[in-house]
């Protein structure tokens, strides 16, 4: 006899010496990460996912069949996610090109300093690796760890860099990191690895903040165009940018990211950060 309990089937089955295997099993449905093709997956153990007579005592031939097609989707998706990164990256590259070597020479003549600010972050899988910005504090007062977040009218800004800042151009070097494979155009965007409100690490204030790092960071993201950007000092200004991280990483696709391409273009030109 089978019966449901809080979604789960239970296999009641008897192998050739009649003992019961009682595993309980077997399609578990899970919200499926639609990347960018609906997927429904399956959880088993000893129990065949079919209670048809095809009892193998593992995984079903379909169950694998269904998992290979998955995992094949997923890898030519992000492969073509990866090549479209990097050839409008170079193309952006090349029509900014002029504006970020005026931004770097406005840099250096606004304050002492290196054009760049270089900060570890934290990418896929929890990957660190190091992003690119124009620098837009006063070099002493640069914050490597990110343990303090910029806050509006924050005294450590310089005067070009409260301008870069306003119309996110700070951000244009990501590009760099683009080509090199350690960021998506779009994507979660990437915390500093001591990022934390009143001493709180986001991961402590958010369940399954770790999820939103199984995709690439990006230079813009869902939570970015929905209005969730700017300063982050209450708990429930990063809750709701991981709710529309962990949203656009079970409906990502291509055409989404085009969309969130187009709406930033449309919404960073019309307001500004700090």
């Amino acid at each position: 006899m089978s019966h449901q309990v809080h979604g789960q089937a239970s296999c009641d089955v008897q192998d050739s010496k009649g003992n019961r295997d009682d595993q309980s099993l077997i399609l578990e449905k899970e919200p499926a990460f639609r990347l960018p093709f609906p997927v429904t997956r399956f959880r088993a153990t000893k129990c065949s996912l079919f209670r048809s007579g095809r009892h193998t005592g593992s995984y079903s031939k379909e169950w694998q069949a269904q998992k290979k097609n998955f995992a094949l989707r997923t890898k030519l998706f992000f492969f073509t996610k990866s090549i479209l990164d990097r050839v409008l990256a170079v193309a952006v590259l090349i029509l900014l090109a002029p504006a970020m070597i005026a931004i770097a020479i406005l840099i250096k003549l606004d304050s002492p300093g290196p054009v760049f600010f270089r900060q570890s972050r934290v990418g896929l899988h929890g990957r660190v690796f190091r992003i690119w910005k124009f620098r837009t504090m006063y070099n002493a007062e640069a914050d490597i760890h990110g343990s303090r977040l910029t806050e509006r009218d924050d005294a450590r800004v310089t005067a070009v860099g409260r301008w870069l800042r306003q119309w996110s151009l700070d951000e244009a070097p990501q590009l760099f990191n683009v080509l090199s494979g350690d960021m998506s155009l779009v994507g979660p965007r990437p915390h500093a690895l001591r990022a934390n409100i009143g001493g709180r690490p986001y991961a402590d204030i958010v369940p399954g903040y770790y999820r939103r790092h199984v995709v690439k960071p990006g230079i813009t993201g869902w939570a970015q165009v929905s209005g969730w950007r700017g300063e982050t000092v209450l708990p429930f200004q990063i809750e709701q940018r991981v709710v529309h991280d962990l949203e656009y990483v079970r409906q990502s696709s291509l055409l989404l990211d085009l969309r969130i391409m187009i709406l930033t273009v449309a919404r960073y030109s019309n307001t500004g950060v700090f």
